[in-house]
Parts: C-alpha cells; sequence; structure tokens
C-alpha cells in the first residue's frame, strides 16, 4: 500500500470520527473562562463584546457558579447592542459549563449581541447553554421587538425617563407614512417593480426603482406593506446587489 493511499485513508478515518455539524478549523478551538477576562460587576455587555470578538477563535465558557446578575443587562445596553446585532464580525460562541452541546462552529458579533439581548429578556445570561445551535435568532423579531419596546415606552413613560432610550427609534405610525400597499398603483408601478431578495432558502420581497436600480421598500409581514430597507433590513441594497 503505498504512501499516498495511507494518508488519503487516514483522513478519510478522521472525519468519521468528527461529532455530526463538525467543521474542520485552520485553527484549533481553545476553551477561554468567562470569569478570568471579566469582572461582571466592572464591565458591561459591550466590554464582554470586545471579548468575544478578540478571542474569535475560541469557545467562551461561562461558569453557572460565577454568572452575571439578573440586571446586568439594562435598556441602554440593548440600544447600543440593536446597532450591531447585523454585523457578520467573527466572534466566539458562548456556552454554559454544563453545556451538553460543545460548539463546532464559530459566531458572529451580531449573534452574540442578540444572545445578549435574549439574555436582558429573560433576565439571565447566558439565556441558553450555547450560543449557536441551539439559539436561532431572526434579526427583524429583535427589530419588532425593540420597535414595540419603544411604542410602549412612549406612552407609558415621560420623555427623560424611560421614553429617552428610545427616542430616536420610529413608531409605527412614522414607518407606515412612508409605505406602499402589497398591490401598486398604476402611477407606482411605472417608477417600480416587484423583484426579490435570496439568502439561502428565504425569499424577501423588494420594490426597486426602474431607473436607478435601487431598493426602495422592503416586504414587512408585520405591517403587512412594503416598508423602507431602513427599518426591517439596512442592509438590502448590498444583499439586493450579490445577486442581480
Amino acid at each position: 500500500m503505498n504512501r499516498i493511499y495511507v494518508i488519503f485513508l487516514s483522513a478519510i478515518a478522521a472525519l468519521l470520527l468528527l461529532p455530526a455539524g463538525a467543521v474542520l478549523t485552520a485553527q484549533e478551538s481553545k476553551f477561554v473562562e468567562a470569569s478570568k477576562e471579566i469582572k461582571w460587576s466592572k464591565s458591561g455587555p459591550m466590554d464582554f463584546l470586545d471579548i468575544l470578538k478578540k478571542n474569535k477563535y475560541s469557545i467562551v465558557v461561562v461558569d453557572t457558579s460565577d454568572k452575571p446578575p439578573r440586571d446586568w443587562i439594562n435598556r441602554e445596553d440593548v440600544a447600543r447592542l440593536m446597532q450591531v446585532i447585523e454585523s457578520v464580525e467573527p466572534a466566539a460562541p458562548v456556552i454554559s459549563k454544563d453545556s451538553p452541546y460543545l460548539p463546532s462552529e464559530g459566531s458572529t458579533v451580531g449573534n452574540e449581541a442578540m444572545f445578549l439581548i435574549e439574555g436582558f429578556r429573560k433576565k439571565s445570561y447566558p439565556p441558553l447553554s450555547a450560543s449557536v445551535y441551539y439559539f436561532k435568532p431572526e434579526v427583524n423579531q429583535y427589530k419588532l421587538w425593540w420597535l414595540k419596546m419603544a411604542m410602549e415606552a412612549e406612552v407609558n413613560s415621560p420623555v427623560g425617563a424611560g421614553a429617552a432610550v428610545y427616542q430616536n427609534s420610529p413608531t409605527r405610525q412614522d414607518i407606515l407614512a412612508d409605505s406602499k400597499p402589497a398591490q401598486l398603483s398604476v402611477v407606482d408601478e411605472l417608477l417600480l417593480k416587484y423583484d426579490s431578495i435570496r439568502q439561502g432558502a428565504a425569499v424577501t420581497n423588494v420594490l426597486v426603482n426602474r431607473i436607478t436600480g435601487i431598493v426602495e421598500y422592503v416586504w414587512a409581514a408585520s405591517y403587512q406593506s412594503y416598508v423602507r430597507p431602513k427599518y426591517v433590513m439596512p442592509k438590502a441594497q448590498e444583499l439586493y446587489n450579490r445577486t442581480h
């Protein structure tokens, strides 16, 4: 049996021994204990996000006996985290020390930002035993949740108190004031054309300017209307350009 054939068989055997879903990477993953990188009482969620970026080739482990307090993530933190939920910058996944799942894939800043926001919503971080595999967030759902929070704050809190966190957030009325219905008028169809954006198996309907090729509106099921991309899909133009 020649040497090349032996190497080939060895490689196949190694692949078969990998757990399902595992991904071979150029750099072997290592574990980083969160408690050695951050003091929860002295640092906030954005500081922790920086640690995850710094350790992007690692898996960050949070010990259940040394996890952040319930109020560690506040609304001001969420406002900052919401600004990066679409980031695809590499970051380390987070797991609880007792997690039955060992990640074989990396994470992103956006995913980890939403995992932190989920911790705010559930008053516990980490909210699940792993920020990948078990956690499958949808950016638009977090945007709609944040918008609902803004609307509730607008109604229930005086400006300068709780509502101040959301003062730059648009209301539902603001969004619908500049929207288009599912069926365009004859006049609108002279300028806009129906098209779509594909992200894997997901398809999002859009309205594109016939002259400039700019994505003017994105279909939002929650509004049952075509709304401006900035409200539901800020990167709509970039995604559209990739496939058109």
